[in-house]
């Protein structure tokens, strides 16, 4: 297994890229509509959903109940991830901070001789 050292902890620090972006975005008068309107549309349906069911908060404390409890025990997840990931054939990578995970991503890369990289979630570049 290539894991270093099992996790303790989960820590992700993202760049400030919405304060460099928000002023922009901001004076964009069609962009504030859209968002509007789609912000509208977004709490029309939700109020929609939730008069249909009657337990909604009951479902709400529920899933929080689940978050947390997911939390506090992500260590154990994400090890159980790895292991499945491992028997189906996969490999986990484990980084202990964005540079490292850019190193690994580069070798991988490189290792590969490919020319492209699609980037499916933004954690590694922001």
């Amino acid at each position: 297994m290539s894991r270093k050292a099992e996790p303790t902890s989960v820590l992700i620090e993202l760049e400030p890229v919405f304060e460099r972006n928000a002023p922009k975005a901001l004076a964009n008068t069609q962009l504030r509509r859209n968002m509007g309107k789609a912000t509208q549309t977004i709490r029309n349906k939700r109020a929609n959903v939730v008069a249909e069911l009657d337990d909604w908060e009951a479902l709400r404390e529920a899933g929080r109940a689940i978050k947390a409890h997911t939390l506090r025990n992500l260590d154990t997840y994400l090890i159980q991830l790895e292991e499945s990931v491992t028997k189906a054939g996969g490999h986990i990578h484990w980084a202990s901070d964005a540079a490292e995970a850019n190193q690994i991503i580069a070798g991988i890369v490189q290792s590969h001789q490919a020319k492209e990289v699609i980037k499916i979630k933004s954690l590694t570049t922001d």
